[in-house]
């Protein structure tokens, strides 16, 4: 992608139209590899050249801002994140039309992860509701996005203790990444985990399984050391507690934490799951009758504290 973004400068100039898409995707790139620092400023740099020659409203730059917020999200700004969906969404429902409907469950998909971040549960399930009909309508019943929504609204209704529907709408999740993705997808992972978290309390044996086949299937796509292995590895290890069996969760939960850490030093911002993460290991570190010299030790090496 930086070659084809190389290739447009060089043929129509650094701040010409046909650039601004080779920067967004390149940001997108950047963005979904950690390299966060330079994700934002090409961002920045497209909707700077999509604003100048389409004017602030129009769908092109509405697309931008929704890929943008997905960085402001993930970097725990989320209500400069929320702003943004929200202006995208605007300028979406103010130009219309069924070409941007798709355009549309996005940012409501991401206004509802905003809500659902905050803790604004009863507002996140009514906009993914609201996706899931529009995106059932847009694609049909069994398509991907819906997979992906499906799984996102079922983690609300989770967390509202509405646990028979979202554990109903998690499994149709997974039935359908399967067929879509095949066996060793992250789109299936993701669908793995998250029936794997609603199971914990009921079925710790089912539960734990699941996550460790979402871990393994993120390995081999990411590597070892992603942030989503780190994801897949504190699941596991909220497993291993949920079965009783708190010493194998250490080692879990300390590889986790030393992949959030990396990322930290990577990218200069503190990944959102770390500080649970970190509660959780302290926990461990305590069920574990550790001294509280060692378990400072631990917690001041994972802040990268002396």
């Amino acid at each position: 992608m930086r070659h084809e973004l190389n290739i447009a400068e060089s043929l129509f100039g650094l701040n010409h139209i046909d650039v601004a898409v080779p920067l967004a995707n390149l940001a997108e790139l950047y963005r979904d590899t950690n390299r966060l620092m330079e994700s934002e400023q090409l961002y920045r740099r497209a909707l700077m050249i999509l604003e100048e020659h389409h004017g602030s409203n129009h769908p092109q730059v509405a697309i931008c801002l929704n890929s943008f917020t997905q960085l402001l999200r993930f970097t725990n700004r989320s209500h400069e994140a929320e702003n943004m969906a929200q202006r995208a969404l605007d300028v979406l429902e103010l130009n219309g039309g069924e070409e941007n409907r798709v355009s549309i469950i996005a940012v409501l998909n991401t206004l509802a992860s905003l809500s659902q971040d905050t803790q604004r549960l009863d507002e996140a399930e009514q906009r993914f509701r609201r996706a899931l009909s529009m995106a059932e309508q847009t694609f049909g019943k069994d398509h991907a996005e819906v997979g992906t929504i499906l799984n996102n609204l079922a983690l609300v209704l989770w967390a509202r203790r509405k646990t028979d529907e979202a554990n109903s709408l998690f499994r149709r999740a997974l039935s359908m990444a399967e067929q879509t993705f095949g066996p060793d997808h992250p789109m299936l992972a993701t669908s793995l985990n998250n029936l794997g978290l609603v199971l914990m309390p009921t079925d710790t044996v089912e539960s734990e399984a699941l996550c460790r086949r979402a871990l393994s299937i993120d390995e081999q796509a990411f590597g070892t050391d992603h942030p989503e292995v780190a994801t897949d590895l504190f699941n596991v290890a909220q497993a291993q507690r949920s079965r009783r069996r708190t010493p194998e969760a250490q080692p879990l939960l300390k590889r986790a934490l030393l992949i959030l850490r990396q990322f930290r030093r990577d990218t200069g911002v503190p990944h959102p799951n770390f500080q649970e993460m970190l509660s959780n290991y302290d926990e461990v570190l305590r069920a574990m009758s550790k001294s509280a010299e060692y378990i400072q030790r631990e917690i001041n090496s994972l802040l990268d504290e002396p």
